[in-house]
């Protein structure tokens, strides 16, 4: 068990250690390594220390990009993990009902392009896992969160679980692979990730070329005076890979010292990565 000492110094195992730095922590200070489609949509924005979205009606799915491989040496995609963690924190500032859905999507794809066109078809099949912001049927005035993973070609709503979320609140999610053909989506209102989750599990399901975090609004209709909105940002992102899924990543700062009780050696953390003393 990892032991924590005075002055940002901690012993452990080399194990325990490699748990401990996340390969992508973001918190929004600058756009660097994120990619904005369309390039001039004012509906989402990466600034004020986070990534904010506002789903409107629009030819083409919007959003953003970010490849988590490109901050692990000598990857090119997950493909090469047994298990990884990715955990973010989303908070939806607002939203209306009409007679449309509106969904903004959140998770990790294999590719990179978005949807065309209402009904969220893209160009071709992807793997993708993901948790779903919906606000639909404006009747019930239904605001719900979803969690969903397929091989397909569209963003469709997965409604089981189908669990109501409030505004200005902040969830913390994690998205997990737990083995190679398991996977895991989870969201709670603490900030330990793992009290009173809502959560639903994919089994038997393989997703292969995972390597970009995904996100996405779509509008299941094309004229304005149907149209729903929802509106909101996410902060804090940082995915793990080849951590220990059935534990909490251990959250350390720059220029903490590992002491690894297994090899006798010292390593400080720099820019998430350890180097040895």
């Amino acid at each position: 068990m990892v032991e924590w000492l005075a002055g940002n110094r901690i012993k452990g195992t080399s194990s325990e250690k490699t748990q401990s730095a996340a390969t992508t922590d973001e918190n929004f200070s600058s756009s660097t390594g994120w990619t904005k489609s369309p390039s001039n949509t004012s509906y989402w924005n990466i600034a004020s220390d986070k990534l904010s979205w506002d789903c409107r009606i629009a030819s083409t799915g919007q959003g953003y990009n970010y490849d988590l491989s490109s901050d692990i040496s000598g990857v090119s995609n997950l493909d090469g993990y047994s298990k990884w963690l990715l955990r973010f924190e989303i908070v939806v500032t607002g939203g209306t009902n009409s007679n449309n859905d509106c969904l903004t999507t959140f998770g990790i794809s294999s590719n990179n392009d978005f949807t065309s066109g209402v009904n969220g078809n893209y160009s071709s099949s992807r793997s993708h896992i993901m948790l779903q912001c919906a606000v639909l049927d404006p009747n019930a005035n239904t605001r719900t969160l979803q969690m969903r993973a397929a091989n397909d070609d569209d963003l469709t709503q997965q409604q089981t679980p189908n669990v109501a979320f409030s505004n200005d609140t902040i969830y913390y999610v994690e998205i997990k692979k737990t083995d190679s053909t398991t996977y895991k989506v989870s969201w709670t209102s603490n900030s330990d990730y793992v009290t009173s989750t809502n959560s639903k599990e994919f089994t038997s399901l393989t997703l292969t070329g995972l390597k970009y975090f995904h996100t996405e609004s779509w509008l299941q209709g094309s004229q304005p005076q149907y149209e729903s909105r929802s509106d909101g940002y996410i902060d804090n992102l940082k995915f793990y890979p080849d951590t220990n899924t059935t534990t909490s990543p251990i959250d350390v700062q720059d220029g903490s010292i590992f002491y690894e009780t297994d090899t006798n050696k010292e390593y400080v953390l720099y820019n998430n990565t350890w180097t040895e003393v």
